[in-house]
């Protein structure tokens, strides 16, 4: 199964940067996977979030935008204590972890929270950082609720279908996946292996038609760039990851 990372070329893009976001535009990405299959209860029927992820890679497509993205206080906290279960996760297994990028093919991309190299340890000798095979971490950072989920009934499918999408990319073996409740200070790290039953049928859905809903812009015009930095002057623009939503006038 792990024929299928062969199709998938590593991004030079660093995360979060312009060209990140401009080459996941209008992919269906690992962390969409709970939307993709999400279902009625006959297990054939879209959901209404399934309808919603299409209609948005369908703008994506349209546009050659990702979807509503911007940044806002929330989702800067994310990035800063996704850093901190990072940390926490280092001290707890001795693993060296490294900035991941992402896994790019035509029809697919995901971008795993970072690449652990996992210390090869050799009696009498200095451990080894370069026999160790390179594999995957998924930070979550939760709320009481979903923590208290987590433990009771373990690691939700949207979890489960994004870390062996990311998986199928990589060609990895495992993913550790680290949970992190900040007002409690408690976590907990569990190794997701990889899954060839699942990943497979992960491969085969999104090789089915998406059947992506179209998108009439016949009514939408496009406004000239350099108005926009006319009229902003002095004050910086908006870069292409930091965009206004909804101003509500």
């Amino acid at each position: 199964m792990k024929k299928y990372a062969k199709e998938f070329r590593l991004s030079a893009a660093e995360q979060r940067s312009p060209e990140w976001y401009k080459e996941r535009a209008g992919l269906p990405s690992a962390s969409g996977l709970g939307f993709l299959f999400d279902t009625l209860r006959d297990g054939f029927t879209p959901s209404s979030k399934a309808k919603k992820y299409l209609r948005q890679l369908a703008y994506e497509q349209q546009f050659g935008v990702t979807y509503e993205h911007f940044v806002n206080k929330p989702m800067v906290d994310g990035i800063f204590y996704e850093d901190f279960a990072k940390a926490v996760y280092k001290k707890d297994t001795g693993n060296a972890v490294i900035e991941a990028t992402s896994y790019v093919s035509d029809w697919f991309i995901a971008t795993p929270d970072g690449f652990v190299l996992e210390y090869t340890k050799v009696e009498g000798s200095e451990p080894d950082l370069k026999a160790t095979k390179r594999n995957l971490l998924e930070c979550k950072v939760v709320g009481d609720a979903t923590f208290m989920g987590l433990i009771d009934d373990g690691i939700p499918i949207a979890h489960e279908l994004q870390i062996q999408g990311q998986l199928m990319a990589s060609g990895s073996d495992w993913c550790d996946y680290i949970v992190v409740n900040l007002k409690t200070k408690s976590y907990f790290i569990k190794r997701i292996e990889r899954n060839n039953v699942l990943i497979k049928r992960i491969y085969e859905r999104l090789h089915e038609p998406l059947d992506l809903p179209e998108v009439d812009n016949s009514v939408v015009k496009q406004f000239d760039g350099d108005l926009l930095k006319e009229y902003m002057g002095d004050t910086p623009m908006p870069s292409e990851d930091v965009i206004i939503e909804d101003l509500g006038f």
